[in-house]
């Protein structure tokens, strides 16, 4: 069984202000068979955990704007 591969498998949205970070944690939750969603965007990243698309998140810390700890704050509060 690959994890992730079920239809109650959760999606995975990282966040990170760097692209080609973006790019390469999504190709790793590939690989183990998870669905992401990556963005550079937290306002992004907020709109697809509360419309229940994702329900994990890993997130860079230091963002301009918005860093990883004010990001969680909302997160946590949707």
């Amino acid at each position: 069984m690959v994890l992730g591969s079920s239809e109650d498998a959760l999606t995975v949205c990282v966040l990170d202000d760097e692209q080609g970070m973006v790019e390469m944690c999504k190709s790793r939750f590939a690989v183990f068979g998870f669905t992401s969603i990556g963005t550079r965007d937290p306002q992004y990243a907020l709109e697809m955990i509360d419309q229940g698309r994702v329900r994990v998140v890993m997130s860079d810390i230091k963002m301009p704007g918005m860093d990883g700890l004010q990001f969680l704050e909302q997160a946590l509060a949707t």
